[in-house]
């Protein structure tokens, strides 16, 4: 994941840089959005954006494989939790990977889960307990995030999202078509502004800690 990112930063900062988007400006913010391999590699890069002084406004991504260690969970969960949100799919395997049960990694940010047609938002915390018990929290809740899925994983659904968007995110139309171009380009800005608009409703419907801080040596 790291690699497939920093193959990517140089010539994002060079795009950022030539419209005018420079480290510490409050006059851009930028949003991170990807779909599965993009979305390892868009945690990576808004953690490392951030490290370089960037306005960092959040990340919204869909089925997200597992990226980080415990520790370095923690350090971007401090600081960027409360603007990540991870869309996710029921009985996709890949939210689930490196290694079928995610031993040694874990999720950042809140979920969004997708199962039988409704949504469930958990919190960052919450997704920890139920994967660390086994979906068998102490306090008797219930776990409606895609940790209970890790016995009943279905990999086609991995690209399953038409139920809750317009298009498949594995599906690339072969075609010159005006209309299709037209289309592709209404689902990408539709895309962007529903991740804009769940980024918003985490913040408001989830439980919120201190204010993100950042260490100035």
């Amino acid at each position: 994941f790291l690699q497939v990112w920093m193959s990517l930063e140089g010539g994002l900062l060079e795009q950022l840089g030539s419209r005018g988007v420079s480290p510490e400006s409050t006059r851009h913010s930028i949003l991170f959005t990807g779909h599965s391999l993009g979305s390892a590699a868009c945690t990576l890069g808004a953690l490392s954006l951030w490290t370089k002084r960037y306005n960092v406004l959040g990340n919204v991504n869909f089925e997200s494989p597992l990226v980080f260690t415990e520790a370095a969970a923690s350090c971007y969960e401090k600081h960027l939790g409360s603007r990540t949100l991870r869309v996710t799919n029921e009985d996709d395997p890949v939210v689930h990977s490196p290694s079928h049960l995610g031993h040694g990694y874990t999720h950042v940010g809140a979920e969004l889960y997708m199962r039988d047609g409704r949504a469930y938002l958990c919190s960052y915390e919450r997704v920890k307990t139920c994967r660390a018990t086994f979906n068998k929290p102490p306090d008797g809740g219930s776990c409606d995030c895609s940790s209970r899925d890790r016995l009943s994983l279905d990999p086609s659904r991995h690209c399953d999202t038409k139920h809750y968007l317009t298009f498949d995110f594995c599906i690339c139309e072969d075609t010159d078509s005006k209309v299709w171009v037209m289309e592709a380009v209404r689902d990408a800005l539709c895309f962007l502004l529903l991740s804009a608009a769940l980024l918003v409703l985490a913040h408001f419907l989830l439980p919120r800690g201190a204010a993100p801080t950042r260490a100035r040596g």
